[in-house]
């Protein structure tokens, strides 16, 4: 019986060394790859935080070159205002002080068909305007809606060109006397 039982016994050892030595490499083979999967994972995921504070990065210089773009079409506006006034100015000077005699067939206002009122001292009233384009005279009231309400960009009597300037001033110098549910745009 001592012969059978031995090389039962040494195949049974055999066996159990097969065994720890399969499941050893087994174990070793899968402790390498969970760690290339946990080194690859991290290294994904430092690349996507890189990538996310790059695109980070990318959005914030775009924003802060619309803005910068934004503040300088703001101040380009601003001083083309600013030359238009200062061009107005100059305009309303140089015709302020010409003396310009409206056209004897212009002694009513056509757009309200009122006489103008002379003062004391034979001048025109001042609640009329005179138009550098063509000379004629309205009621200051009546040439502002003219021009501003009902948007027209011609004198209102012979139905000359009125420069947008002019126009544009007269809208800054008056728009407290425009109700802003009109929507007025003067361009």
């Amino acid at each position: 019986m001592s012969n059978i039982v031995l090389p039962c016994v040494i195949i049974a050892i055999v066996l159990a060394i097969i065994l720890v030595l399969l499941f050893s490499f087994i174990y070793v083979h899968f402790q390498e790859r969970a760690a290339r999967y946990v080194a690859a994972s991290r290294a994904r995921e430092g690349r996507a935080r890189e990538d996310r504070a790059r695109e980070d990065r990318a959005r914030e210089d775009r924003a802060r070159e619309d803005r910068a773009r934004e503040d300088r079409a703001r101040e380009e506006r601003a001083r083309e205002i600013l030359v238009e006034r200062a061009r107005f100015y100059a305009e309303a000077r140089y015709w302020a002080t010409r003396a310009v005699t409206p056209p004897a067939t212009n002694s009513e206002c056509c757009i309200c068909l009122g006489e103008f009122e002379k003062q004391d001292n034979g001048d025109a009233d001042d609640d009329t305007m005179t138009l550098p384009t063509c000379y004629h005279r309205f009621h200051a009231t009546c040439i502002i809606s003219w021009l501003l309400l009902a948007k027209k960009n011609t004198c209102p009597f012979c139905r000359t060109c009125i420069s947008t300037t002019f126009i544009r001033c007269i809208y800054w110098h008056f728009r407290y006397l425009i109700k802003p549910s009109s929507q007025l745009t003067v361009t």
